[in-house]
């Protein structure tokens, strides 16, 4: 969570490349004793994809887990910011209209 905007706004990350490194090495521990891919640790295998610039593998990925996408509103924010990085605009404004359906501000009274 240290990368979110909202995150940085209050705590920036002072050396950038120191913290590109640790993250790589602990990825690299985790990978050798779980699936990076499955439902418990498939959202950081989805960060590492994005930070490489691979938002197709990204993309397939959270497709994979797409039920949870349905649940979740961050997996559903972060397929629209794929989309985004991919260029794919009309996907990402389709997956916006997507998010304000299934998760309202808000509810409208009877």
């Amino acid at each position: 969570f240290m990368e979110l905007p909202e995150v940085l706004k209050e705590h920036p990350i002072e050396d950038r490349a120191a913290h590109d490194k640790a993250f790589d090495a602990t990825f690299e521990q985790l990978s050798r004793w779980a699936d990076t891919t499955d439902a418990e640790h498939f959202k950081l295998q989805v960060r590492r994809d994005r930070r490489r610039g691979h938002y197709a593998k990204a993309m397939q990925l959270l497709n994979q887990h797409s039920d949870l996408a349905r649940e979740d509103q961050e997996l559903a924010e972060k397929r629209r910011d794929v989309y985004d990085e991919l260029g794919w605009v009309d996907w990402r404004d389709y997956e916006q209209r997507w998010i304000l359906i299934r998760f309202p501000a808000e509810y409208e009274g009877f």
